[in-house]
């Protein structure tokens, strides 16, 4: 028989599912970074292939892409969060109305 409270067993399965999103968040900042000091680097090669455009519009999409995973990141915190707090709650009252 398993001992454990449910609010554990969901914390463990939510969290592999956490550290791949945050993984995956802070990898695409860093592509994202990565490709504006490029850019900006090659200022004047870029300008010079008239493809300024072209650049700003990859690196905003790659930041959209950094800002989405981000906000997956915090709803996935905020609903384990919200999981536990709602199962410790319940658990107390169970506790108080069931007695000890």
């Amino acid at each position: 028989a398993c001992s454990m409270p449910p609010s554990v067993i969901l914390s463990l399965l939510m969290r592999t599912d956490l550290r791949k999103l945050i993984t995956d968040a802070i990898e695409a900042t860093g592509v994202a970074s990565a490709f504006a000091l490029e850019a900006l680097s090659g200022v004047r090669t870029v300008r010079q292939f008239a493809a300024e455009g072209r650049t700003a519009e990859r690196y905003a999409a790659m930041l959209a892409e950094a800002e989405a995973l981000g906000t997956k990141v915090t709803n996935s915190v905020a609903a384990s969060q919200s999981v536990s707090a709602f199962l410790g709650a319940a658990g107390q009252g169970v506790f108080v109305f069931a007695g000890a």
